[in-house]
């Protein structure tokens, strides 16, 4: 969950900072636009690398919901479980606190 965590985040860090250049005009946000759909140079055709990011942000997307998902409910079976000796659950104290007052 943390890795697609910061997948997410660098994601957001770094569309922010594209979003920037629309203050500096518009030939800036276009250049911006050009230099994204050119990532790769002349080793992978045009905006093929664009999609392959944009794929595995959906991916890390996804994943990221799954594993929140599953550490929901790995946390909930743990804390279902009861001592079959005791009956008290797993997270369940095993006295009762009494209130204290400020003093």
């Amino acid at each position: 969950m943390a890795a697609t965590g910061l997948m997410l985040v660098g994601f957001v860090v770094f569309h922010m900072l594209g979003n920037f250049k629309a203050y500096l005009g518009p030939a800036s946000i276009n250049e911006y636009g050009e230099a994204l759909r050119d990532l790769g140079g002349h080793l992978v055709p045009r905006t093929h690398l664009l999609w392959v990011m944009r794929m595995g942000l959906i991916a890390a997307f996804a994943l990221h919901i799954h594993s929140a998902y599953t550490l929901k409910e790995m946390s909930r079976k743990a804390s279902d479980k009861a001592d079959y000796m005791t009956g008290q659950k797993k997270y369940e104290a095993k006295q009762s606190f009494i209130a204290a007052d400020f003093a």
